[in-house]
C-alpha cells in the first residue's frame, strides 16, 4: 500500500506541475490552457484515490470515493476540449463547451448518479487480500453500472470525432493529435503491462500499484509534442526511438553474449577469469558502437518505410553539387528554389536579396505582380538577425513571444508564409527565403528547420561566387569592348615577356593579327615597340608621348606616339607592362607642314625686323652723305657725321651680333655645374638695378644637390635675360621669387594663365624621364596679356619702346640647346612665372 500511496502522490503532484509548466509558456493558446485543465483533473483524481487508499474513516471514505467517481467522469470531457482546442475549434472555453455540450450533458448526468443512495450503498474497512493492510472497499448500488455505461459511451463518441479530427487536420495541429495519440497508446501500454500482462506472467500482483504512472508517461508525451522547441513528427520521433532501442538491445545482447562465452571458455580451460571478461566485453561494445548505430538506423528506417521524411545530408549534398556547376546568379535562383520546391513540396518559395536598403524579391520575378519588399529594420528582419535559425510559424506560436517575435509572426502571416529563413554570409543577413505551406499539410520540423538552414548558408556562398563571376564577366566584356573602341593599340605584356592582350587597334596598325602574337614573346613585335616594353619592365619607369618611328613587315614605315607604364598585383608586385600607341603618320606631316610655314611665316617677320632695325641707322648715314660734298668744309658738320656714322654703324653690327647669336646659337660645353650658384652669380649682375628699382629678391632653394650637366655661361646668360624682363615688369617695385625643386618623372606641362594652356618648349620628345630640376623664376609684375603670351618667346617681338625682342628668343634657345624645357603662367595684373625644367645628371656624370 505504501508504494501506492507514493505511485498515486507522484502523479497528482508531477501532473498539476506539467500541465503548470506547459500553460506558463504561453498562456494565451488555449492548447495550453486546457492541457492544464485535463492534467489538473487527473490530479485531483489521484489526489482524491490516495486520500481514499490512506484514510480509514468509513464516512470520509464514503465521500472521497463519490467525488473521485465524479472527477473521473470530467476526464473524458477534459480530454475532449483538449484534442478540440488543437484542432483549432475554439479560442476560449465556452466555444469548447458548446462543441462539447451533448457529452457534457452525459458527463453531468454520471456525474449527478454519483451523489445518489442508489450510487455507492456502504462503505466497509478490510483488507482486500490476507494480510494486506486494511483500505475503504465500497459495496455499489443499482446506479452504478448506469455510471459505468457512460465511459464506453464517452469514449467511443471521443474516438469517433477524434478520428475525424485527425484526418480533417494538417501541420502542427496534426502533429499535435499525433502526440496526444501517441501518450494514450504509451497510457495504455503501461497500464496494460502492469496490470494484466506481468501479474499474467508472474502470477504476482505486485505490479498493479505502478499502473497510474501510465498518466504521468501519457501526459509527458503530450506535453513533449505541445511545447518542444525543436519540433519533430511522431512517426520520426518514433523511428529515432526504434533505432536507440534496438541499438540498445543488440549492445546488450553483445555484451552478455560475449561475457558469458569468455566466464564459460575460461573456466573451462581452467583459467581464472578476474575482470578480464568484462573488460574485453566492454571493449567490444565500444569498437562496436558506431558500425551499430548506422545499422539500426538503417533497420528502423525498413520498420517505418513509408514514412517520408528529409536526408539532411543528401539535400545538402545536392545542392552542394548542383550550385557548384552553376556561374550566373539567375540560373543559380532558378537551381535552389526548385531544390528546396521539390524536396519540401511546398509550391512557394521566394527569395529576397539585401539593396543596402530593403530586402527586395528577386525570385521568381513575375511580371504580373509586385515584388515582395521587407525593410532591413523591419522585426521579421531583426529577429532572423538575433535568432541566426529560420523563423516557422508553428514553432512562435507555441511559445510566450518578445515583443519583436510577436511582430515577427504578424508579419509571416500578411505575408502568407510559413517559414522565413535568413541568407547569411560571414555573419551578415544578406537575404531571406520565405517559404508557403507544404502541399502534403506536413509542417516545418526541426528537422526541415536544420535542412533549410544548412543549405541556405550553402546559396549564400555559391550565390556570392556567382555575383564574382557575373562581374568578372561583365568587367571582362566591359573591358574588351572597351580596348577595341578605344582607337589606340594597346599590347600587355606578363613578368616573363608575354603579350597578354593585343586589341584589334594593334592589329589595325601594326598590320599583324592578335592570334599571331597572344601567348609569344615581346621579341615578335616591331623593335622600337619590344624595346620599349622590356625597358618599361625591367626599370619600372613609366614612358609617356614618346614619339618613335617603326617599318612594318609590308615595308610601310610609320609614326606611332607611344605611353608605357607598368601594373601591379594586389600584392604590389609588378605583373606586366602595357603600351598604348596611336598612328601620328599624317600628324606628323602636318607637323613638318607647320614647321616649315612657320619656318617662312618667321623668315618674313626676321626680315621685316631686320629691314625696320636697319632702316632706321641707314636713313640717319643716307642723310648725312648726301649732305656731306655740301658742307666738307664745316667741321663741326664732319664731326658729327663721324660720331653718328659711326654710332649707327655700331648699332647695325651689334643688331647682326643678336642675330647671328639668335640663329646660330653657340654650342653649349656642357660640364660639371652647381645650379645654384649660376642662378646666385646672375642675381649678382642685376642686385643693383633691382635696388634702384625697390624690387627685393627671395630665394627658395629647396634641391639637396643641384648638381647638373650644362653650359654655366650660356646659363647665366639666360637667366639674366629672365631677370632683366622681370624688372621691367615692376616698374613701382616688388619681389622676384626664385625657387628650385626636385621631382621623379616629371612630364613637362606647358601652361599659361594657370588654367592649363600655355606656351614653352620641351626637350624634343615632350617629357623626361627620371629626376628633374624645376626652377621658377616669379614676378609680382603686370603679368601678361592673353594675346601676347603665345608671342614673347618670337624674335622681335617686345612690348619695350627701346627693346629688340631677342632677349627671349635667345634665352629659349640656350635653355632647350642643353636639354630643358621652358613654361610660361602668367595673368594680366597678377604677374608671371617662367617655369624651366632642366635634366638632372647622373652622380657619375658629375664626376
Amino acid at each position: 500500500m505504501p508504494t501506492l500511496l507514493a505511485v498515486l502522490a507522484s502523479t497528482a503532484l508531477i501532473n498539476a506541475a506539467l500541465g503548470l509548466f506547459v500553460y506558463l509558456t504561453r498562456p494565451g493558446r488555449p492548447q495550453n490552457r486546457q492541457f492544464f485543465m485535463f492534467t489538473l483533473n487527473l490530479s485531483v483524481w489521484a489526489g482524491c484515490v490516495g486520500l481514499i487508499v490512506s484514510g480509514n474513516n468509513i464516512a470520509l471514505a464514503g465521500w472521497l470515493i463519490r467525488a473521485a467517481s465524479y472527477v473521473s467522469v470530467l476526464i473524458p470531457i477534459t480530454f475532449y476540449m483538449l484534442c478540440l482546442s488543437i484542432e483549432g475549434k475554439g479560442e476560449s472555453t465556452g466555444m469548447l463547451l458548446r462543441h462539447t455540450r451533448l457529452l457534457l450533458i452525459l458527463s453531468q448526468v454520471a456525474g449527478l448518479l454519483c451523489f445518489t443512495p442508489y450510487f455507492l450503498t456502504s462503505v466497509t474497512i478490510a483488507s482486500p487480500t490476507p494480510g494486506a493492510v486494511p483500505i475503504p472497499i465500497a459495496e455499489y448500488g443499482p446506479a452504478f453500472p448506469l455510471y459505468n455505461l457512460y465511459f464506453p459511451l464517452a469514449l467511443g463518441w471521443i474516438i469517433t470525432h477524434f478520428a475525424r479530427h485527425l484526418r480533417r487536420t494538417s501541420g502542427i495541429c496534426r502533429n499535435e493529435l499525433h502526440f496526444v495519440l501517441l501518450g494514450m497508446g504509451t497510457f495504455l501500454l503501461i497500464g496494460l503491462t502492469t496490470n494484466v500482462l506481468l501479474p499474467a506472467l508472474t502470477g504476482n500482483s505486485s505490479t498493479q500499484p505502478y499502473g497510474p504512472l501510465g498518466i504521468l508517461a501519457m501526459n509527458a508525451v503530450v506535453a513533449y509534442g505541445m511545447v518542444t522547441r525543436k519540433i519533430m513528427e511522431v512517426a520520426v520521433l518514433l523511428r529515432r526511438i526504434t533505432a536507440y532501442a534496438l541499438l540498445t538491445s543488440y549492445l546488450l545482447l553483445l555484451y552478455m553474449g560475449l561475457n558469458f562465452s569468455l566466464h564459460w571458455t575460461m573456466d573451462g580451460l581452467g583459467f581464472a577469469c578476474g575482470e578480464w571478461p568484462q573488460m574485453l566485453s566492454a571493449l567490444a561494445v565500444a569498437f562496436s558502437l558506431a558500425p551499430a548505430h548506422g545499422r539500426m538506423q538503417r533497420l528502423a528506417n525498413l520498420l517505418f518505410i513509408n514514412i517520408k521524411t528529409i536526408d539532411v545530408g543528401n539535400m545538402v549534398q545536392r545542392v552542394g553539387n548542383t550550385l557548384q556547376s552553376i556561374s550566373t546568379v539567375d540560373e543559380l535562383l532558378t537551381q535552389f528554389t526548385e531544390i528546396v520546391s521539390n524536396t519540401l513540396g511546398t509550391d512557394r518559395v521566394a527569395v529576397l536579396l539585401s539593396d543596402e536598403v530593403d530586402f527586395v524579391e528577386v525570385h521568381p520575378c513575375l511580371p504580373e505582380s509586385t515584388p515582395v519588399h521587407i525593410i532591413s529594420g523591419s522585426p521579421l528582419a531583426k529577429g532572423l538577425r538575433l535568432r541566426s535559425s529560420p523563423l516557422v510559424l508553428d514553432t512562435l506560436k507555441r511559445r510566450r513571444l518578445s515583443p519583436l517575435m510577436a511582430e515577427s509572426v504578424e508579419s509571416l502571416e500578411r505575408l502568407q508564409a510559413e517559414a522565413a529563413v535568413g541568407i547569411y554570409f560571414k555573419g551578415r543577413l544578406n537575404g531571406i527565403m520565405l517559404l508557403g505551406p507544404r502541399l502534403s499539410g506536413r509542417f516545418y520540423g526541426a528537422a526541415e528547420e536544420e535542412a533549410l538552414q544548412i543549405v541556405c548558408n550553402e546559396f549564400a556562398v555559391s550565390l556570392e561566387n556567382a555575383k564574382l563571376f557575373t562581374e568578372t564577366s561583365n568587367s571582362r566584356i566591359y573591358n574588351d569592348i572597351l580596348l577595341d573602341s578605344l582607337g589606340s593599340g594597346v599590347v600587355a605584356a606578363d613578368r616573363d615577356h608575354n603579350i597578354t592582350t593585343f586589341n584589334r587597334d594593334a592589329a589595325r596598325l601594326l598590320r599583324m593579327p592578335s592570334s599571331r602574337l597572344v601567348g609569344r614573346s615581346v621579341d615578335a613585335l616591331p623593335d622600337a615597340l619590344a624595346r620599349t616594353l622590356k625597358e618599361t619592365l625591367a626599370t619600372g619607369q613609366r614612358c609617356q608621348s614618346e614619339d618613335i618611328s617603326i617599318v612594318l613587315e609590308t615595308g610601310d614605315r610609320v609614326h606611332l606616339r607611344i605611353a608605357a607604364s607598368v601594373f601591379n598585383s594586389h600584392t604590389g608586385e609588378t605583373s606586366g607592362a602595357l603600351i598604348v600607341f596611336h598612328d601620328v603618320t599624317n600628324l606628323k606631316g602636318l607637323q613638318d607642314q607647320i614647321r616649315r610655314s612657320d619656318r617662312l611665316a618667321s623668315m618674313g617677320t626676321l626680315s621685316a625686323g631686320m629691314a625696320h632695325e636697319i632702316k632706321n641707322p641707314l636713313v640717319t648715314i643716307k642723310t648725312f652723305t648726301q649732305l656731306l660734298p655740301e658742307r666738307y668744309s664745316d667741321h663741326d658738320f664732319r664731326e658729327n657725321f663721324v660720331s653718328l656714322v659711326s654710332q649707327e654703324v655700331k648699332r647695325i653690327d651689334s643688331l647682326v651680333n643678336q642675330l647671328l647669336t639668335f640663329s646660330r646659337p653657340s654650342k653649349p660645353e656642357l660640364a660639371p655645374m652647381r645650379m645654384h650658384s649660376v642662378l646666385d652669380e646672375s642675381l649678382n649682375l642685376v642686385q643693383q638695378q633691382f635696388t634702384n628699382r625697390k624690387v627685393s629678391i627671395e630665394r627658395d632653394y629647396r634641391c639637396k644637390d643641384d648638381g647638373v650637366m650644362g653650359d654655366a655661361d650660356l646659363l647665366s646668360q639666360a637667366f639674366v635675360n629672365f631677370f632683366l624682363n622681370a624688372e621691367d615688369a615692376m616698374e613701382t617695385g616688388g619681389v622676384l621669387h626664385v625657387t628650385t625643386s626636385i621631382v621623379q618623372n616629371r612630364h613637362s606641362v606647358l601652361r599659361r594663365n594657370g588654367n592649363g594652356n600655355g606656351n614653352g618648349v620641351g626637350n624634343g620628345n615632350g617629357h623626361h624621364r627620371g629626376a628633374t630640376m624645376v626652377i621658377r623664376i616669379q614676378d609680382t609684375g603686370c603679368g601678361i596679356g592673353d594675346d601676347d603670351l603665345d608671342r614673347i618667346f618670337d624674335p622681335f617681338f617686345t612690348t619695350k619702346s627701346d627693346g629688340t625682342g631677342l632677349g627671349l628668343a635667345v634665352a629659349h634657345g640656350i635653355i632647350e640647346e642643353q636639354g630643358g624645357a621652358i613654361s610660361v603662367e602668367s595673368r594680366r595684373g597678377d604677374g608671371t612665372a617662367f617655369v624651366i625644367d632642366f635634366p638632372m645628371s647622373s652622380p657619375e656624370k658629375r664626376g
